[in-house]
């Protein structure tokens, strides 16, 4: 008789069955989390920090371009006679002094020149005295001699004067010519590397370039601006001129170093613009495929960080304080329409009661910041609430957590110091 209380479950059976009940265990828990009391999915919002959008009537704006820096002189070296050069007086590179000596060619052909120039002057000299003594004598004697005599002896005379007078010129120009093979600088400046070295024969084809000399102290900077601005300046010296003439004064005599328009200037490893100028020329015209003129500033450049050649940034500040809206400018996103930033604003429909991101397209100055904050032209009022911090974790009309209220403000930086 068989026994039918016992069950076999074959062994390839068991994984299968452990999973069902494993499964039919968790099964109602999961439920559980995926919905609130309410049945709304539950959002867990990203932490924010926020500021708020501020309106300032003290703000100066600016005008910003970029630029080129060009030495205030450059002078080029040339040999003005021809010689062997003997001596070189500088290092490539170095400052040199206005009046100090650069090159030496050999003096001795012109030495000898002005040697016989020289001579020839004086022997010149003692005929002419000669010839004005026969003068004098024939003049003394009276009828003794005849008319025709003393014009010839006047004639004698007037040629001896003549000798002495080329004479004189040859000796000149022989004296210029031996003060040429030394060679001064005429400035005070940096000069270049050496075009010819010692020994070599120059002045052969014209004047041979040796080397050439800048001034960078001050030095200028040219950049393009736009028509706006040329107007500005120009109606600024207008009213500067006219104010001169009511005064008594002279208004022609007004330039635009009398006006004191500030430019500063940035290096690209600059922290904002530190080189302060002044614009001393405008163009007398404006480009018409531009609509741009070529202005220049000028800098005192007194540490010597501005070099010729050199692109810079040019910003140059208004005259008067303006009324603007300033945010952070790590508040400022971008997406595909422009610059942005995320509003705090409180939710409707399934998030009512709760913050949510609300983004709201900006228009952004690029220019310097204000006091660590970015000048806006287009799409806030001021007063808004905005996020500063977690931006990249915000999206639009979604929930956030603010874990502080405000950000203290950005330490304002000097701009603009004098070098």
């Amino acid at each position: 008789m068989m026994n039918d209380t016992n069950v076999i479950v074959p062994l390839t059976k068991l994984p299968a069955l452990f999973l069902l009940i494993a499964f039919a265990a968790l099964l109602p828990c999961g439920c559980e989390q995926a919905q609130s009391n309410t049945g709304t999915p539950v959002i867990e919002a990203p932490k924010v920090l926020v500021d708020t959008v501020v309106k300032r009537d003290d703000v100066i704006t600016s005008r910003y371009f970029r630029g080129n820096v060009e030495a205030s002189e450059t002078v080029e070296i040339r040999a003005r006679v021809k010689g062997f050069l003997r001596k070189i007086h500088f290092q490539d590179g170095m400052e040199v002094k206005e009046g100090q000596l650069l090159f030496e060619i050999e003096p001795e052909p012109y030495q000898a020149r002005l040697d016989g120039a020289k001579a020839r002057w004086q022997g010149a000299a003692n005929t002419l005295k000669e010839a004005e003594d026969r003068v004098r004598r024939g003049r003394a004697a009276g009828t003794a001699i005849s008319e025709e005599d003393l014009a010839t002896r006047l004639t004698q005379r007037d040629v001896a004067a003549a000798e002495v007078a080329a004479a004189k010129a040859s000796y000149d120009e022989a004296k210029i010519d031996l003060g040429y093979t030394k060679i001064t600088s005429p400035i005070t400046g940096w000069i270049g590397r050496r075009l010819v070295d010692e020994g070599n024969l120059v002045g052969t084809d014209g004047n041979t370039l040796l080397t050439t000399i800048v001034k960078r102290q001050p030095i200028d900077v040219y950049f393009e601006v736009s028509g706006p601005l040329v107007d500005e300046l120009q109606q600024r010296q207008f009213e500067m001129r006219q104010a001169i003439e009511e005064q008594g004064g002279n208004p022609d005599a007004i330039d635009l170093d009398d006006m004191e328009v500030t430019v500063l200037a940035g290096l690209s490893i600059d922290e904002g613009f530190p080189h302060k100028g002044t614009l001393n020329y405008l163009d007398f015209k404006i480009d018409p495929s531009t609509g741009t003129a070529r202005v220049r500033g000028t800098f005192p450049n007194k540490k010597d960080l501005l070099y010729p050649g050199t692109d810079v940034r040019i910003r140059i500040p208004s005259r008067e304080k303006q009324t603007a809206v300033l945010v952070r400018e790590k508040g400022i996103g971008k997406n595909t329409l422009g610059d942005f930033v995320y509003l705090v604003v409180d939710g409707t429909g399934d998030y009512a009661g709760r913050k949510v991101a609300k983004t709201r397209q900006i228009k952004a100055d690029t220019g310097e910041l204000v006091d660590g904050m970015r000048i806006v032209s287009e799409g806030l009022e001021g007063g808004e609430t905005y996020i500063v911090g977690g931006v990249q974790r915000a999206r639009d009309g979604m929930p956030v957590d603010i874990v502080e209220e405000r950000e203290k403000p950005a330490k304002a930086s000097p701009e603009g110091e004098p070098e």
